[in-house]
């Protein structure tokens, strides 16, 4: 638990000292898609601390119900999740709705390459894709960009 109280500072301190890397701050809403909870938290952190609103899911299903009942300008999923995988999930997503989707993955080793996932995430419609772990600047970059 230590451990992951330090990383939550670190990020908060990332925040204060780099919100000029969002240049609105009129908050947009992101929602969140990760079944690994530190990854869930780092990412929510990091968007609420730079002024985003933020709707967060543990789960594909669970993302899909808040996206069809709430407001979003943003996704950010991850792609190998237990109940549904993001490559399933992101066409449903743009079904509903066209926003962009930022898809993250870090694989599983010896299973799935990062890069392989990925690229089938961008055939699959996702915007932009990034590797896990996310760096908050890498985060707060390209969601900038696509708002921009």
């Amino acid at each position: 638990m230590y451990r992951i109280q330090k990383i939550i500072q670190k990020v908060r301190t990332f925040c204060f000292h780099y919100k000029f890397l969002v240049k609105k701050m009129n908050k947009q809403a992101v929602l969140v898609i990760d079944d690994e909870k530190i990854t869930r938290t780092l990412i929510e952190l990091t968007l609420k601390h730079a002024g985003y609103k933020i709707g967060v899911a543990e789960s594909a299903n669970e993302g899909l119900a808040m996206f069809k009942n709430e407001h979003f300008d943003i996704v950010i999923t991850d792609i190998l999740m237990p109940d549904k995988m993001g490559l399933d999930l992101i066409p449903d997503l743009l079904d509903i709705k066209k926003v962009p989707i930022i898809a993250i993955s870090g694989g599983r080793r010896k299973t799935f390459n990062s890069d392989f996932i990925l690229d089938a995430a961008k055939d699959c419609g996702a915007t932009v894709t990034l590797k896990k772990p996310v760096s908050p600047n890498i985060l707060l970059a390209t969601i900038n960009k696509l708002f921009a």
